[in-house]
């Protein structure tokens, strides 16, 4: 029997992942871990600063000579450390003038996974000064991964996801099952129920983060979320027969638990509508909470349909 993610690679081989970089540490985890990634699935690796210092000020002079050096030398050294580590694989690296979520997102339309690194904001930081990283999240066709500044320690093996049986959780649980197929690794299949929970790795407007243990168990609310949780992913269990699958049905709000499973995991995989533009990036989804305090990267993983709103 062929895996999908044997049928994946022999299809669309030749998509590349693409990873952006702009000179910080941040970039720099997000290279590692693309490069990596590319090493695993085979693909090759594209590397894309977006150049956005000539849309600001002349073109020529010393000035723009010494930032066009600049540029060079950035995807140079990005470069030269993805190809440290994964010898084995293609890497390209282009710098391109344009404002960066214009030049990303242009990216995103060819690629088979977009990664970017994130620094840990606040959530006034997040809702007045934006992310491209969450921009992409929001508007890109592909999936997206975002790679903390943390170090990330020693491999552990298991990959997790929400679900909660909406288009964009399905989406997410397929492109979970192959990350763990890829890395060998348990999948935790996380299906979350409770007071307010609203049972969405979707958007969720609701910020408090508090576990409601006081409150009285719901049984039926509870049989729901596993029933729900064995239909999510019975379809990739029959595709992808060797990989170990735990289910973790959680009395939990959505966020807060992906948040527990950032600790144990090599990845988090989480399902966005991405309406884009400011409804988009507006304070209250599970994805941007997970991304604001995982310590692990997470992928989010749009609908490839969405009804209209």
């Amino acid at each position: 029997m062929t895996s999908r993610t044997e049928e994946t690679m022999a299809g669309q081989s030749t998509a590349p992942i693409v990873v952006a970089v702009d000179g910080g540490s941040a970039a720099e985890r997000a290279t590692d871990w693309a490069a990596e990634e590319a090493r695993r699935r085979r693909r090759p690796l594209h590397i894309v600063y977006a150049n956005e210092w000539p849309m600001y000020h002349s073109s020529v002079g010393p000035a723009a000579e010494e930032m066009a050096h600049a540029a060079r030398d950035l995807i140079e050294t990005a470069q030269k450390r993805a190809r440290a580590k994964a010898p084995d694989i293609e890497v390209t690296a282009r710098s391109v003038v344009g404002y960066g979520s214009a030049v990303l997102l242009e990216h995103s339309r060819r690629a088979h996974l977009m990664v970017s690194g994130t620094h840990r904001l606040s959530g006034l930081e997040t809702l007045w000064m934006g992310s491209i990283g969450l921009e992409l999240a929001t508007q890109a066709p592909c999936p997206v991964v975002l790679v903390p500044d943390i170090e990330p320690g020693e491999p552990r093996q298991t990959v997790s996801v929400g679900v909660d049986g909406s288009p964009a959780a399905d989406a997410a649980a397929t492109q979970a099952f192959l990350a763990a197929a890829e890395r060998d690794a348990v999948l935790r299949v996380v299906s979350a129920y409770g007071p307010a929970s609203q049972g969405r790795f979707g958007p969720l407007d609701h910020a408090d983060l508090t576990w409601h243990d006081a409150a009285p168990e719901e049984p039926a609310a509870r049989a729901e979320a596993e029933r729900m949780l064995a239909e999510s992913i019975a379809g990739e269990r029959e595709h992808h027969p060797d990989v170990r699958v735990e289910e973790v049905v959680l009395r939990a709000y959505p966020e807060r638990a992906l948040i527990a499973e950032s600790h144990r995991a090599d990845l988090v995989v989480v399902g966005a509508r991405g309406r884009g533009g400011f409804t988009g990036l507006l304070l209250g989804s599970v994805s941007q909470k997970l991304v604001q305090h995982a310590d692990c990267p997470v992928m989010i993983v749009r609908a490839a349909r969405e009804p209209r709103a």
